[in-house]
């Protein structure tokens, strides 16, 4: 009976194995099914893609809005500079004023 009983318990064990471990793939298929159902259906996907697309042509004219209003300042301070060029041109040509110390440019 010993014989038996150790040509038995090999395959007694393998079943038990099989049996676990079908048990765990089911309970893995079950919570891949519960993920699955919480990811975005199919029917979201055009109007994520649609939602990108309108970000990035939004984010574009953000970006040439911004530059216009950079190159905007760009101008002013321009003009702010020949400005002060001229008025400082003016302040050197009036006689009696001292000059101002200046440091070399």
């Amino acid at each position: 009976m010993d014989m038996a009983a150790l040509l038995i318990m090999p395959g007694v064990v393998m079943l038990v194995m099989f049996w676990t471990t079908r048990v765990k793939v089911g309970s893995i298929l079950c919570e891949l099914d519960k993920i699955y159902g919480q990811m975005d259906p199919k029917s979201e996907t055009p109007n994520m893609a649609t939602n990108i697309r309108d970000m990035r042509a939004e984010i574009k004219s953000e970006s040439e809005l911004t530059r216009k209003v950079l190159g905007g300042i760009a101008e002013t301070l321009k003009r702010m500079d020949k400005t002060l060029e001229r008025m400082d041109g003016k302040l050197d040509r009036i006689p009696g004023l001292s000059e101002p110390d200046r440091p070399d440019p």
